[in-house]
């Protein structure tokens, strides 16, 4: 049986659409992805990933060792898509399937610290134990409580995993829609 050429088009599109889905499915049980961000006082990372303001957000040393490795996430309109050069170079499809977002979310200038489980590849850059990145003394600077985390559990944890971390408070400024980060 011949296939007309627009058969053989979409058959191919198909084909590229679930190579690419199972790359990325694959990458994302392959990797730890740590994701970081310069903007601490966005609203709607508080809103998003700190359990509307009650969660936390730790704060890096940029240049610590480990730390100062997180890569740029780039912001694209359209899912990258495998192909040929990205199953001859690991690093380009690395980048396109783990460092890429949607422009949607561009607000959040997010970097990212990719990681592989240490059991599984010794030789990656970065290397987890499970789940876990261990990270030099004095790479996290502070702990940042969301405006309504409750910061005598906050301040409790703290002292007994990280006695002299400082603790600091994301705090609505009155009658704007701002956060200021200060001192708890």
């Amino acid at each position: 049986m011949k296939l007309s050429s627009t058969a053989k088009s979409r058959l191919l599109q198909e084909s590229i659409a679930k190579t690419t889905l199972n790359v990325w499915k694959n990458n994302a049980e392959r990797y730890r992805v740590f994701c970081l961000t310069t903007k601490p006082t966005s609203l709607l990372m508080w809103a998003h990933y700190a359990t509307k303001h009650q969660g936390l957000c730790l704060e890096f040393d940029a240049t610590a060792e480990k730390v100062w490795r997180a890569r740029r996430v780039v912001y694209v309109d359209k899912l990258p898509l495998a192909n040929a050069d990205m199953m001859t170079n690991p690093t380009a499809l690395l980048e396109a399937s783990l460092l890429t977002k949607s422009t949607e979310s561009s607000h959040e200038d997010e970097y990212r610290l990719l990681a592989r489980d240490g059991s599984i590849d010794p030789t990656f850059s970065l290397a987890t134990e499970g789940n876990f990145l261990k990270l030099p003394c004095g790479a996290i600077t502070a702990v940042i409580a969301g405006s309504r985390a409750n910061m005598d559990r906050v301040r409790e944890i703290v002292r007994e995993v990280a006695p002299g971390l400082p603790v600091k408070r994301a705090v609505q400024r009155a009658h704007e829609y701002h956060l200021d980060i200060v001192e708890d």
